[in-house]
This record gives C-alpha cells, sequence and structure tokens, in this order.
C-alpha cells in the first residue's frame, strides 16, 4: 500500500444543542404580547362579570315595587281566608257563608268580626292600591250564592301597563270547594 492510498479517517463533526432555559427564550423580555393579550381578556371578563353578576345577586334583598305587590297579594289573600272570612279562628280555608255574603254585599260589619265595610281598611291596603278579590269554582266561573255574585274591585280597572299580582287559594263554603282570587296593581 502506498501511502497515499490510506484510507483516510475522518474524524466525526459534533453538534452540540444548547437546551437550558436561558436558550429556548429567545429575547429577555419578560411579557411576550400573547401573555399581556390573555391577561388582559381575563380581567375584562372578571370585571364585566361582577358588574353584571351582582345586581342579580343583591336584588333578592332590596324589595322593589313588584316584589311589595305580589307580597301584598299573598298577604291580603291569608288575611282574608285566615281572618275575616272565616267563622271560626281555629278554621283556616273555611269561609262562614253569611261572612263571606256580607262582605262582598259592602256590609262586612254586621256578619264579619271587622270594624268597617271599606275593603281597603279591612284588607289593610293603602287607598293608591288597587285590589280585586274574587271567589271562583273550580272551572275558573264566578259563583253565586243566595243570588250574591262573588267579585269585588276597590280601586278602578287595571291598565294595560301596570303589573297585577294574583294570589290564590282554596277555600271552602258550605263543604263546595272554590278558589279565592285576590289580584293587585
Amino acid at each position: 500500500m502506498k501511502p497515499s492510498q490510506h484510507p483516510q479517517t475522518e474524524t466525526p463533526q459534533t453538534i452540540t444543542v444548547d437546551i437550558s432555559p436561558e436558550s429556548l427564550i429567545p429575547d429577555k423580555r419578560g411579557q411576550t404580547t400573547t401573555d399581556f393579550l390573555v391577561g388582559v381578556s381575563l380581567l375584562l371578563f372578571t370585571v364585566s362579570f361582577i358588574v353584571l353578576a351582582i345586581p342579580g345577586l343583591i336584588d333578592p334583598f332590596e324589595p322593589g315595587s313588584g316584589d311589595a305587590s305580589a307580597i301584598l297579594s299573598d298577604r291580603v289573600a291569608d288575611q282574608l281566608t285566615h281572618n275575616v272570612l272565616v267563622g271560626d279562628r281555629g278554621t283556616l280555608y273555611i269561609l262562614d257563608e253569611e261572612c263571606t255574603v256580607a262582605f262582598f254585599n259592602g256590609s262586612a260589619t254586621t256578619a264579619c268580626d271587622v270594624s268597617s265595610d271599606s275593603p281597603q281598611e279591612i284588607l289593610g291596603v293603602s287607598e293608591r292600591t288597587s285590589v280585586r278579590v274574587e271567589i271562583r269554582d273550580q272551572a275558573g266561573n264566578p259563583i253565586q250564592i243566595d243570588g250574591q255574585t262573588f267579585e269585588i274591585t276597590d280601586g278602578g280597572v287595571a291598565g294595560q301597563q301596570e303589573n297585577v299580582f294574583n294570589s290564590q287559594r282554596v277555600v271552602y263554603i258550605n263543604g263546595e270547594r272554590y278558589l279565592l282570587v285576590v289580584a293587585v296593581w
């Protein structure tokens, strides 16, 4: 073999790759534009959620006019079925026929344990509050006993723009089942 024909051995080349954390960050900025955009978006989403959710969370504890009318409607229905129209105070929802007829006749003082004939005074509502009290059968029709229709409206007719709040109670007159409906507006 000739010295010039010696196979030459090549020295292998080594490639070094730096995978240290410092080498993965292309520049030394602390925050990229994407990080900033995500952070600001999250902040705006959280603030808008709080602004929209807090009034709804507080609302049940702040009575508005609608809430007061709904409560008043329930109170009037309870007042009638627990105190005014019952013959014996221990029999709730069982109405005394004589007192009920007198109440809807406008002469409640003659048969009921009340001191006035005015429905608003009996029910304890102001003059600005309109109240309608009806007794209906199970089909929803106003009933008549002794020729007396059991429907009384005190304070006018509800307009289209007004909110009307209804409360209903199942009552018994002479063993018959009826529905007492109170509307307040």
